[in-house]
């Protein structure tokens, strides 16, 4: 199995932070190359873009210029990519919602693994204020939640496409879905570190 790339972004800005969210590519070069390693941060930058309006005012999520490629199989780091840092998006919604409530949401892959569907997903935390209400996200967020991560899949220079990672666990080896959609639900998940524990 291929590498894939591996785009991070940290989170920023809020006590009890930083935070990091992942994001997982099938390049479009067998093995990756610089140009796949740019169109993925590209395109995850659009996603937190998109969603400027739903973080604090202030929060910054900035995506790291450092990819790396990882053996799907194995996750062991393959090699490095140093695609130019893209700018910086700063939060412009306002207030903070509590740090723990997370809008949760899940990608699909379509693929049955172990009898059942192979789903991902991708919490999205600290939110501002007028996205949470009464535990639920609020439907215009939920919208723009949904959007932002179906945009992740067009758009792009390469055939890179966002995928989600099965990682290897035991005996079992690593394996790779496409992302096919998504779905935001309006009950707000909790978000825990270990540093909570």
């Amino acid at each position: 199995m291929a590498n894939i790339l591996r785009v991070r972004t940290t989170l920023a800005g809020w006590t009890g932070g930083p935070g990091v969210s992942t994001d997982y590519w099938t390049p479009g070069t067998t093995g990756g190359s610089a140009a796949d390693a740019l169109d993925a941060v590209t395109r995850v930058r659009a996603f937190w873009l998109a969603l400027a309006a739903q973080l604090p005012t202030g929060v910054t999520a900035q995506v790291q210029s450092t990819v790396d490629a990882v053996d799907a199989l194995t996750g062991s780091l393959a090699s490095t990519f140093s695609p130019a840092q893209p700018a910086i998006v700063t939060g412009s919604g306002g207030a903070l919602a509590p740090p723990v409530d997370a809008a949760i949401i899940t990608i699909e892959t379509g693929t049955i693994l172990n009898g059942v569907r192979f789903k991902g997903a991708k919490f999205i935390s600290p939110l501002a204020a007028g996205v949470v209400a009464g535990g639920t996200v609020n439907g215009a967020s939920i919208t723009v939640l949904v959007n932002a991560q179906n945009g992740l899949r067009s758009g792009g220079t390469t055939a890179s496409f966002p995928v989600v990672w099965h990682r290897p666990k035991g005996l079992a080896v690593g394996a790779v879905f496409a992302q096919s959609g998504a779905t935001v639900q309006a009950k707000v998940g909790i978000l825990r570190s270990r540093r909570d524990d």
